[in-house]
């Protein structure tokens, strides 16, 4: 399967997510960025500095707390965003939100999946992030290309997903999250 805007344009279209509703979990929502580059789609994310309240040194999707001030949140992504790599809200398609995803450190996650059609010129929050990449999102699509592991939290077990990537992990909510949609993707592809 080959990913591509045509695609997850379609896909979003018509998906009905998964919302988690009244939960006692902090509300929260990250971007997955979609990037057009001349080798295909790749997605952006960022490795958190050691110095953040959470998550420290993790690698992530641009992306935080709701605050009140937010619309919704997809208004909490593309604010998130701007304010920790500079991608403006006006340079993002909003392409559509994925299922929530409760975590075990407090967070009800909304992931918003956008486009960009060229890497902006990028703002760092230096004592937010400490680095921005992109991988191919081919990359995450090859057979081998993601471990798990089995953890156990308050007695119950679970799946740990984790994709290694040159020198980076991903792993946590942003790899299950990533496994998730790219899982939706290829359902959906497969049944057009």
């Amino acid at each position: 399967m080959a990913v591509d805007l045509q695609l997850l344009r379609s896909f979003f279209s018509s998906y009905q997510r998964s919302a988690v509703h009244d939960s006692p979990l902090r509300p929260s929502a990250v971007l997955v960025p979609f990037l057009l580059h001349p080798d295909g789609l790749h997605l952006i994310f960022t490795k958190r500095t050691e110095s953040v309240e959470h998550h420290k040194g993790q690698i992530s999707f641009p992306g935080g707390a709701v605050d009140s001030g937010d619309a919704d949140r997809i208004a909490t992504a593309l604010r998130e965003t701007e304010e920790e790599i500079g991608i403006a809200r006006a340079s993002v398609e909003v392409l559509g939100m994925y299922d929530d995803f409760s975590i075990p450190s407090g967070f009800c996650i909304t992931p918003v999946a956008g486009f960009l059609s060229e890497m902006p010129r990028l703002k760092i929050h230096k004592a937010e992030v400490d680095e921005v990449f992109t991988i191919p999102v081919q990359f995450f699509l090859e057979p081998g290309s993601e471990r798990s592991e089995m953890r156990e939290l308050n007695g119950i077990s679970f799946p740990v997903y984790f994709y290694g990537f040159g020198k980076h992990c991903i792993w946590g909510a942003t790899a299950a999250i990533l496994r998730g949609l790219l899982r939706s993707l290829q359902d959906f592809s497969q049944k057009r």
